[in-house]
Parts: structure tokens; C-alpha cells; sequence
């Protein structure tokens, strides 16, 4: 029974692959239709590989990204059927199911109204979608194998790209999943001010039902209606923006679809929709996100290289010099704009054409990130052309600089007197000769007059020497040190020692002590 349907199921995709003629070429346009025609499975995985343009070219990101809401629809006697299969009696809690306002590869959205009379939005799963999903991968993975297709696409990895695809839609069938993740996004932003999301009836939400308040507002990217209605948007561009990074630098857990559709401004509040795709990233990567960015700031290029590799995967042989040499060129390219002018989307290319280059594929989760914030860049370009989401990203993190955290003051503390430590390196002669002379136990002869006026006068050049040379050491240690607190303490003492010196020598010279 199970070869049959593989078989039945086999004949089918070839069909459709046949129909449109892959050997007369390939078009964005051809491949949307081609995978809205094979089902579920592969609306699903279009709609992955739109978030992966770090593998894909940009105009095909933006066809498959249509797929988001194009599936054909359940009929609502289905829908029904379904409600009354996840319910003891329905009646008791619809009294009744309005009209479809919306379907996609695995679930169907209806506008409701529960017993109460309040207006609600259900969420339905599809029927057997998972299954349906797994029989695909299973005959799409066979396929790969057969026609050695993972050899000829070394880009990507495509039995790990179907395999995180059923992950994916493993936990997108799992409704109970995104109830999580819209109460944990409620509880994370309870304190945000300007920041909503749908109120979910969780005694009503099962795996495959998921019950929220219906929410009316404005699409976010509908200019002249927000405008009709008094809202500021610039002051909704800065809002959304500094929130995307606040939920991706703080929180850690960001919403990984954030396209208009998602986005609802109603009672001055931006409310975010279907939370069923969301992006998590450790306290690690947000750490390593932030170094990043100072690093790019402070221009230094090997800093750059190196957290670029702790956050991706190698997947051949890697050559830090040339990868360094391709980051520089890249970052010098744009650090003589204005950062107003920098076009993000552009800029994200260059960085994958050149991490692709040097064998490196960033971690999905960043990559998740990335692409949610050239999503965000599209709609702020409509709000306020005047806002550029690198300005703000930039100035967010430097921003969280100004607040210091006693542990990393600490931990620099310990690396300052390290690395001063290990850059004091003096000749053993003079160590001694120092040495000696704090215990009183050095003897030098000197033929000189007025010796106590001379003793004075070497006793400050002597001072001098050591201040310059702790200057030099600290000069030294701060040209190899990449960290960037331990780097800044250093300066300030370099800056303090040198003012010092300065100042002894020109009272030394005043007085004539040379």
C-alpha cells in the first residue's frame, strides 16, 4: 500500500515537472507555479528558500515569497468536519464559522464568532499535512540521491534543506506550538508600550485549533489609510525598528515573517500576526551579533573574520588571510558612506557572495535574522525613506555600550593587567638594576659636581624613562588587542601616562634639568 502511493505520488510531481519544460529554461514566475502546483510540501519549502537569500538569488526570494498565501483552500464543510473532530460539540463554543480570510501550505484562517458573541479569528490545520509532508521528502530525498544532485548543487545541501523543511512544518502542524510562542511573545513585550499581539482563548486551542481575539487595524505598509487616521509614521518607522532589534539583540526570540501582512496598526499600537515561524538565538549569538557590529564599527577587519567563522558552518577548507583580505575590501567599500545611504539589501549580497567564496554558510538562525531585517528595511522604505536600518542597528548596539556591566569592566580589568603584564618585557639588566636600586642596595659611580643637584637630575630622568617606558608597553598592547573594552582602558591610560610625561619633561626643562 505505502509503494503505491509513493508510486501514484511519484508520477504525479514528474507530471507536473513535465508540464512546464525545465529544458526551455528557468524563471522566478516558473518555479512558484511549478511548486504551488506539487502541494503543501513544497509551497512550504518555497517558502523557506525565500528566507534563504544567502543561497538564492534576490528575484527569486521575492517570487517565492508570494507563496505565502496563495494555497488553494479547504472547503468549509472540511473546516467544519475538523472543528467537530477537535471538540466535544462545536455548538458549545462557534456559534458560528464565517468566511476564509486566508490559506496557506499547512493551515486555513476563518473569521468566527464564539457563544458569547465575541468576534474571534480559528486557525485550522490541514488535514494530514504532516504525513502528506513526510511522504514528499521522503520520495524528494530518494531523488536527490539517484541523480547525485548534492554534487552537482554544492551551494546547498539539499537532504538538510528537505529535512529542515520537515522540521519546520512538523512544529507549524503542531498549532499548540505557535500558541507558545504568541504567549511567550506577549509576556517578553508586556512592558512595551507601543507593541501588541492577538489575545489567544487557550481553552479552546487544541493541536489543530487555535482560537485568538480578531484583531482590526491597518496594514502596516497601507501609507495613505495610517495617515487618513492621524498616525505619525515616522514615528512608526522608529518604533518597529528599534523593536525588531530589541526582540533579536535582547530577547532573543524574534518573529521570523515580519512582511505587511503580519504587521497591523490599530489604537497606536504596531500588533504582530501569525507567530507560527519564529527565530530563537542563544545569548551566545546575540553576544557574538554585537562584537560584530563594534568591530565593524571600529573598523577592525580580523575581529570581523573571526566571529563571522564562530557563526557559520565551514564547509571546506578555510583561508583567514583571504577571507580577512575579502571582509576589508568589502567594509572599506562601504565605511566611506554615510550610513543613511548604505543600501542594506545590497550590502547583505555582497557579504554571502563573499562568505559563499570563502566556504562559509552562516548559521540559519542568523540567516533567519538577516533576512527578517531586510523584510523589516522594505517596510521603512515606504514609512520614512529617511531611516536606514544599518544606522539603527548600529546605533542600537553602540547605544547598549553606554550602559557598562561591572562583570566585563572586571573581566577587563583582569585581561589590562595580563596583557601589560606580558608587553613589559625588559631587559633583565635593567630589571635588576631596578630592583636593587627600590632596596637601596644599588652602587654608582659617578664623577660628577654639585652631585645632589645631579642625583636630582637623573632621579627625574630615571622617572621619565620608566613612565615612557610603561607609554611604549601600553602602545604595544593596545595595537595587539582585539577585545574592544580591554583596547579602550588601555587608551585611556595610554592618554593619561603621556600627559604625565609631557608635563615632567616640560617642568625638566623649565628648570633646566638636562
Amino acid at each position: 500500500m505505502k509503494e503505491n502511493n509513493e508510486l501514484k505520488r511519484l508520477n504525479e510531481m514528474k507530471n507536473i515537472l513535465l508540464k512546464y519544460d525545465l529544458t526551455r529554461g528557468i524563471t522566478p514566475d516558473k518555479v512558484v507555479n511549478i511548486l504551488e502546483e506539487l502541494g503543501p510540501t513544497f509551497i512550504k519549502l518555497g517558502q523557506i528558500l525565500s528566507t534563504r537569500i544567502d543561497l538564492i538569488p534576490k528575484e527569486y526570494c521575492e517570487a517565492l515569497s508570494k507563496l505565502r498565501g496563495n494555497t488553494k483552500k479547504l472547503e468549509k464543510e472540511e473546516v467544519i468536519d475538523i472543528l467537530k473532530d477537535n471538540y466535544e460539540d462545536m455548538n458549545e463554543v462557534f456559534s458560528s464559522i464565517d468566511e476564509c480570510i486566508g490559506s496557506a501550505s499547512i493551515a486555513q484562517v476563518h473569521l468566527a464568532t464564539l457563544t458569547n458573541g465575541k468576534k474571534v479569528v480559528v486557525k485550522v490545520c490541514r488535514p494530514n499535512v504532516y504525513e502528506q509532508m513526510e511522504l514528499d521528502v521522503q520520495l524528494s530525498k530518494k531523488v536527490v540521491r539517484l541523480l547525485h544532485l548534492n554534487h552537482l548543487i554544492k551551494a546547498v545541501d539539499l537532504s538538510s534543506m528537505l529535512d529542515e523543511m520537515l522540521a519546520v512544518s512538523k512544529e507549524e502542524s503542531n498549532l499548540l506550538i505557535e500558541l507558545d510562542h504568541l504567549v511567550k511573545f506577549r509576556e517578553l513585550n508586556s512592558q512595551e508600550e507601543g507593541i501588541d499581539v492577538p489575545f489567544v482563548y487557550q481553552e479552546f486551542c487544541t493541536k489543530q485549533v487555535l482560537v485568538m481575539e480578531y484583531i482590526k487595524g491597518i496594514k502596516i505598509n497601507d501609507v495613505s489609510r495610517l495617515k487618513e487616521k492621524g498616525y505619525s509614521l515616522e514615528e512608526i518607522s522608529y518604533l518597529l525598528s528599534n523593536h525588531y532589534m530589541k526582540q533579536a539583540l535582547v530577547d532573543g526570540f524574534f518573529h521570523a515573517d515580519p512582511h505587511p501582512d503580519n504587521l497591523i496598526v490599530r489604537k497606536d499600537k504596531i500588533t504582530y500576526l501569525d507567530l507560527g515561524m519564529v527565530g530563537v538565538l542563544s545569548s551566545n549569538d546575540r553576544e557574538l551579533l554585537k562584537r560584530c557590529i563594534r568591530s565593524i564599527v571600529d573598523e577592525d577587519y580580523y575581529e570581523v573574520s573571526k566571529i563571522l567563522v564562530m557563526m557559520s558552518n565551514v564547509r571546506n577548507t578555510l583561508d583567514m588571510e583571504k577571507l580577512e583580505s575579502d571582509v576589508s575590501s568589502i567594509l572599506m567599500e562601504y565605511s566611506n558612506q554615510d550610513l543613511s545611504h548604505i543600501d542594506t539589501a545590497k550590502f547583505v549580497s555582497s557579504m554571502f557572495m563573499m562568505l559563499q567564496k570563502n566556504h562559509l554558510q552562516l548559521h540559519s538562525s542568523i540567516t533567519m535574522l538577516i533576512r527578517g531585517i531586510c523584510v523589516i528595511e522594505a517596510t521603512l522604505e515606504i514609512l520614512n525613506p529617511n531611516l536606514n536600518l544599518v544606522e539603527v542597528i548600529m546605533n542600537y548596539v553602540l547605544k547598549e555600550e553606554m550602559v557598562f556591566d561591572s562583570s566585563r569592566i572586571a573581566d577587563g580589568a583582569k585581561k589590562i593587567v595580563k596583557s601589560t603584564k606580558s608587553m613589559i618585557q625588559l631587559p633583565s639588566e635593567i630589571h635588576q638594576f631596578l630592583q636593587s636600586f627600590n632596596r637601596g642596595e644599588g652602587k654608582v659611580k659617578l664623577e660628577m659636581s654639585a652631585s645632589s643637584r645631579q642625583v636630582d637630575k637623573l632621579e627625574n630622568l630615571l622617572h621619565e624613562f620608566i613612565i615612557g617606558l610603561l607609554d611604549a608597553s601600553l602602545i604595544l598592547a593596545y595595537s595587539l588587542e582585539r577585545d574592544l573594552l580591554v583596547r579602550r582602558v588601555l587608551f585611556y591610560f595610554i592618554v593619561i601616562l603621556s600627559i604625565w610625561l609631557f608635563i615632567k619633561m616640560l617642568i625638566d626643562h623649565i628648570h633646566k634639568g638636562y
